[in-house]
């Protein structure tokens, strides 16, 4: 992963980066945000072919192309409940865990997130090696999107 980034600065750099938008009607042009205070939870600029990498890296249990690069107890405790959320989903490291009604009550393993004029959504079903990585660049319809569209991909390919 060569284009991901933590910046606003090095983003602006590549030649196909996105702007944000608000996403109702007006559809106003957002300012970008240095959020480098919480740049763990909010500041990682990628892109779809990075984003496949990374769901290739994680289903296949932190081995990418032959190489490990998780350790193997490391990728466990990543997928392991630490906390619950509510009856249906727990929390890990990084990551939501769930029974998801729209993968048939396989686990789900998921993270979202927003900022103004982005939202992105990247979840992946391990018992069924499929990963999906929604990224887009609007604010209020972002959740919206992405919500449908997971529950419709994984409606299609989960027969």
């Amino acid at each position: 992963m060569t284009a991901s980034n933590f910046s606003i600065e090095a983003m602006q750099q590549a030649a196909d980066f996105s702007n944000g938008y608000n996403g109702d009607k007006s559809q106003q042009k957002l300012p970008m945000q240095n959020v480098w205070i919480v740049a763990p939870a909010a500041a990682i600029n990628s892109n779809a072919r990075e984003m496949a990498q990374w769901l290739r890296l994680l289903l296949g249990g932190g081995s990418l192309n032959g190489k490990r690069l998780v350790s193997t107890i490391g990728f466990q405790e990543m997928l392991t409940k630490l906390s619950r959320v509510d009856n249906e989903k727990s929390y890990g490291l990084g990551l939501f865990i769930e029974k998801s009604r729209s993968s048939r009550q396989r686990l789900l393993y998921w993270h979202g997130g927003s900022l103004d004029g982005f939202t992105s959504w990247v979840g992946f079903i391990p018992e069924q090696k499929l990963g999906i990585a929604l990224l887009t660049n609007s604010s209020s319809s972002g959740v919206k999107f992405y919500q449908a569209a997971r529950s419709i991909v994984f409606a299609h390919l989960l027969r």
